[in-house]
């Protein structure tokens, strides 16, 4: 399993690379995670950090507690999932141009 305890992940390369290697994740259901088969959960009350630590802890749990069967069905799925390359790749670059041009060194 991979955790991915980010609040907040806005590309989700994470889930993406580890899914493709048949790495199911576990996290947190926000931005860019959540794409690929695995097990994740909803943010209830960002502000309260007790709140998402007790969320993703059960999260590992119900991970940990998954039928061998049903987690390597989990597994092969994410090798097979898809998602919209090319959008992902320009929004990406795109994110790194804005970046590149307002964000100089002085």
């Amino acid at each position: 399993l991979c955790l991915t305890p980010s609040c907040s992940e806005p590309f989700g390369y994470v889930d993406v690379e580890f899914g493709l290697l048949a790495v199911p994740s576990v996290g947190c259901a926000i931005g860019g995670l959540g794409k690929m088969p695995g097990v994740y959960f909803r943010q209830q009350n960002a502000d309260s950090p007790q709140m998402l630590l007790e969320a993703f802890y059960c999260a590992i749990d119900h991970a940990l507690d998954l039928p061998e069967p049903q987690y390597w069905q989990m597994a092969k799925a994410a090798t097979k999932a898809t998602f919209p390359f090319i959008i992902w790749r320009e929004n990406l670059l795109e994110a790194y141009h804005f970046a590149l041009t307002h964000f100089k060194e002085k």
